[in-house]
């Protein structure tokens, strides 16, 4: 009985990363080939954030560190210090800092822009202030970004993903989210 109950437990991560919500194929299509941090995340805010949006995104850098260990995510004050720029702007205000961007931003309510080639070392999220606040969905859009910065893309199997329903983290997404940043993911 004791050797049954330590295979249990040394097998239970295993287990969990079993992919029973999502197969290691979709996963690697949800982010680009397995494109995400191997470094730490260091989120600055930008533009006309309130202190809700603020909290907004403290609350969910709280549900997100967990999940994505041993990288460390945190907000830091000073912009030439992050690696995450978040712009509560609107469209046009954004694109007059980033015109290159500009053609992707002019009618959704947010964008993430992920930067790196094997490996996302930056990140630029917009958060459109007049569209979200046309449909009171700030929290909701900062969650989604937040999702997108972590690496993840829209792709065609992201029913029961916060891509698909723009809420809260589905358990889809947080077991997709663990096995991403496990040490036994690998392409």
């Amino acid at each position: 009985m004791k050797n049954l109950i330590i295979a249990l437990l040394i097998l239970n991560p295993i287990c969990f990363f079993s992919q029973s919500l999502f197969s290691k194929e979709e996963l690697i299509t949800a982010t680009d080939n397995g494109r995400k941090w191997n470094k730490d995340i260091k989120i600055s805010l930008f533009g006309k954030y309130t202190k809700q949006d603020s909290l907004d995104v403290v609350e969910n850098i709280k549900k997100l560190k967990p999940l994505i260990k041993p990288i460390n995510i945190s907000m830091v004050k000073n912009k030439d210090s992050s690696n995450v720029s978040i712009y509560f702007l609107s469209d046009s205000e954004f694109g007059k800092i980033f015109p290159d961007d500009y053609q992707y931003t002019k009618t959704s309510i947010g964008n993430t822009f992920t930067y790196g080639v094997k490996n996302i070392t930056e990140s630029i999220i917009q958060i459109d202030l007049i569209n979200n606040k046309k449909l009171n969905s700030f929290s909701n859009t900062i969650r989604h970004e937040m999702f997108h910065m972590l690496g993840f893309i829209h792709y065609n199997e992201e029913k029961d993903s916060i891509l698909s329903i723009e809420y809260n983290l589905t358990d889809k997404d947080i077991e997709m989210i663990k096995y991403l940043y496990s040490k036994k993911f690998n392409i």
